[in-house]
């Protein structure tokens, strides 16, 4: 029925040639089909690493071009930072020069005023104890610094001097209490003494200068605000501290200028740099991708190439020798076992071995 069946040993040799090549094919494709994976992986892997060289390129790139811009702008606002500061001390010191001489003028008039009130108090015969700021303070608190001795003058009268008295003496308590009691009753003697031989005695002398212990009152508290009213003049021009004012706004103008070019800059850079610097990266990779993409092109032309072969043996195989052997017995562990029995004469044909 079929011609192959009648063959013998040489038939059988050329079909386990035939299957041999056609394995080898296979084997060779799955090679082909493995290493064009691999390719294709390690390509995938350097187009994402050159996209992550790209990225951090231009990121860096960028970075470094606003951070000189930035480095330049922060400059410049330290700069004007000094220059406030600058202009708040020449203006503190111009300030305090001004009440200083304001106060200088107010002092000289205090002064004349203190001496024109111990001239009278002289001429009048009151004793010299009398014609002091201590005693003024006292029996004519008239100002802040007048009602400031007098306080201090009570705390040690009254306070500073019994307690140290009762600390540094070992009585009982009583005693120490006597002692304290006996202190204060002194100073009131003392102060009552002065009070009835002079600020009693000198009344009408103490009248006369009345209106100028008041006038100097109102000098002391016209001092005391001078500051306050100075530093609320909200006019500085009389401080001449234009130069300050005029280096300032140069300096936030260059700002203004260095911002705009910063604008300007990283607009071209996204724009123009970054994509100059994408050509940069494509170019230095060009070569190894292209070598990359001819191993893969060529890797696919043998597959294609071999897959043909494969594709016409098949037919071959399908069409001599399928049929007439079976499939079943169409491999190299089979075929190998009908070409033993063929040589050990244990069958004379093909299709007598296969029976």
């Amino acid at each position: 029925m079929y011609e192959i069946l009648d063959c013998g040993l040489e038939k059988i040799e050329e079909i386990i040639d035939v299957v041999k090549e056609s394995d080898n094919y296979k084997k060779r494709l799955l090679a082909i089909k493995l290493s064009s994976q691999r390719m294709e992986k390690e390509l995938a892997i350097l187009h994402k690493k050159i996209e992550g060289k790209k990225k951090s390129e231009i990121e860096m790139r960028r970075a470094e071009l606003e951070k000189s811009f930035n480095d330049e702008i922060s400059a410049n606002d330290k700069n004007v930072h000094l220059r406030k500061n600058e202009k708040k001390r020449a203006l503190k010191a111009a300030i305090d020069v001004k009440i200083a001489k304001e106060e200088d003028k107010i002092k000289i008039e205090q002064q004349k005023l203190n001496e024109s009130i111990i001239d009278i108090l002289k001429s009048r015969y009151v004793p010299k104890i009398c014609c002091n700021s201590i005693y003024k303070a006292l029996y004519f608190p008239r100002t802040v610094k007048d009602y400031g001795i007098l306080f201090i003058s009570l705390i040690v009268a009254f306070g500073a001097i019994p307690n140290l008295a009762c600390i540094f003496l070992p009585l009982p308590a009583l005693a120490k209490a006597f002692i304290y009691l006996a202190i204060a009753i002194f100073f009131l003697i003392v102060y009552g003494y002065f009070y009835f031989k002079t600020k009693i005695k000198y009344a009408d002398v103490f009248n006369e200068v009345r209106h100028l212990y008041d006038l100097d009152a109102l000098l002391d508290s016209k001092r005391l605000k001078l500051k306050k009213n100075i530093k609320k003049d909200g006019e500085i021009s009389e401080y001449n501290l234009v130069s300050f004012d005029e280096e300032i706004k140069a300096i936030n103008e260059e700002i203004d200028r260095l911002s705009n070019v910063k604008e300007a800059e990283l607009k071209k850079f996204d724009e123009q740099t970054s994509k100059e610097i994408i050509r940069e990266i494509d170019k230095y990779y060009e070569a190894e991708i292209a070598a990359k993409n001819k191993e893969i092109e060529d890797a696919k032309s043998e597959f294609d190439n071999i897959s043909s072969k494969q594709k016409d043996l098949l037919v071959v195989m399908t069409s001599e020798y399928e049929v007439p052997l079976g499939k079943e017995n169409l491999n190299l562990k089979k075929l190998q076992k009908i070409k033993q029995m063929l040589e050990e004469g244990k069958a004379a044909s093909i299709g007598e071995a296969i029976r």
